[in-house]
């Protein structure tokens, strides 16, 4: 008779569960078939897009013995999200977040990691100058609002005077049109009416002339009878 005295449930490890590509399909599948359930769409979730312009916080776990650092860092990724929020309020374009969050954020930790090795310190002080960066860029464009709007509301404001004077320029012009016209007519010279008679006028001279060849009649004799 054998006696057992210690028995392994667990196999070795297969190194398939750690890879990011097994872990990003787990969490599509079940989060889509956790919504199959979900009736109102607004309450359904969704899985974290990791190449967004957010940084995903961490969930601390019961007797993890990383609290405090996982608070920290949590507290600084809550930092860039909220300064992304402003940004996007502001009118600062993903492309340009997705940019900063690149430079400053993907590319530092990188190169932290290949000089300095695995040093989670260094983290708060790498979101922290992207997050200045990207607080100088949201003041930038602020500034370019101000501006556009102080041109618009100052074309605005002019715009109701040069419409009242150029309604007095069209008022005066007619007017000086009607008294020029009235100055033509009342010196137009009247022109000849071709169906009036013609009257041929003679010179004076002439008329006495005439006057004094023309006999005088000879006064008739009264008979008595």
């Amino acid at each position: 008779m054998t006696l057992v005295y210690e028995h392994s449930l667990f196999t070795t490890k297969n190194k398939l569960f750690k890879q990011e590509n097994f872990v990003d399909e787990v969490k599509h599948f079940y989060t889509d078939l956790i919504n199959l359930l979900v009736k109102n769409d607004k309450e359904k979730l969704q899985v974290f897009d990791s190449g967004g312009l957010y940084l995903a916080t961490k969930k601390i776990g019961k007797n993890n013995p990383k609290v405090e650092q996982i608070q920290t860092s949590n507290e600084v990724y809550m930092r860039w999200n909220c300064e992304v929020d402003r940004a996007i309020v502001s009118g600062v374009s993903e492309t340009e977040i997705q940019q900063i969050k690149k430079n400053y954020i993907t590319d530092r930790i990188r190169e932290s990691v290949d000089i300095f090795g695995s040093q989670p310190e260094r983290l708060g002080s790498i979101i922290m100058t992207a997050v200045t960066v990207l607080a100088l860029l949201i003041s930038k464009v602020l500034d370019k609002t101000r501006e556009l709007s102080a041109k618009f509301f100052e074309k605005e404001s002019l715009q109701p005077i040069a419409e009242a004077s150029e309604r007095r320029t069209t008022e005066i012009i007619p007017q000086t049109d009607k008294v020029q016209m009235q100055e033509k007519i009342t010196y137009k010279e009247p022109t000849a009416n071709p169906s009036a008679p013609k009257w041929d006028l003679q010179p004076q001279n002439q008329v006495q002339a005439t006057e004094r060849e023309t006999p005088p009649i000879p006064a008739q004799a009264s008979y008595v009878h």
